[in-house]
């Protein structure tokens, strides 16, 4: 139970910028660990016209698009050993503040069912969003060794392809 409470504190530190990726140990095990909850979350926070398998391959595609989209980018700009540190903190961030998302779309799509005001859920939804890309950008910072603003465009670009590549494999999901 000592270990959960550790790994939650170490991504709840990351999330709230007290620690930097390379802070996290480059332990295959726990990447391996938030691969899986990466994909779970994923699959959990799949568009609502997929199936469950339809949301168990966006998962799929959507980590392997991830893994490959920035293992390249570190292995191309000299960084290959920051990979796994880079990965296991994106990914146990995203999954984290994922985890955070939940109740707000349980709460949207409840007062969207019972034509309830969607502004708050939604807005706490766009908040958690834009907090989660902040986060992704200060990971991609110390891990490319780059400017914020530098981290930014490399994080709009590396989601937008993910997100192109994912609606072209999936065109049953509308934006």
């Amino acid at each position: 139970m000592r270990t959960i409470s550790i790994i939650i504190k170490a991504f709840l530190h990351l999330c709230l910028f007290k620690s930097k990726p390379q802070d996290l140990p480059a332990s295959s095990l726990l990447l391996g660990l938030m691969l899986i909850i990466y994909m779970l979350m994923s699959g959990i926070l799949a568009p609502a016209p997929l199936s469950r398998g339809q949301s168990f391959l966006w998962s799929f595609v959507e980590t392997g698009l991830l893994v490959i989209l920035v293992s390249s980018l570190l292995y191309v700009i000299k960084h290959p050993r920051r990979i796994t540190q880079t990965l296991t903190a994106m990914m146990g961030a995203n999954a984290f503040l994922s985890l955070l998302s939940l109740p707000l779309m349980v709460w949207r799509d409840y007062s969207e069912s019972h034509n309830l005001d969607l502004g708050m859920p939604s807005l706490l939804f766009l908040i958690v969003m834009f907090w989660n890309i902040a986060v992704q950008v200060y990971i991609l910072r110390h891990a490319l060794n780059v400017t914020t603003f530098s981290a930014f465009i490399i994080t709009i670009i590396l989601l937008s392809l993910m997100g192109t590549l994912l609606l072209s494999l999936f065109p049953m999901v509308r934006i």
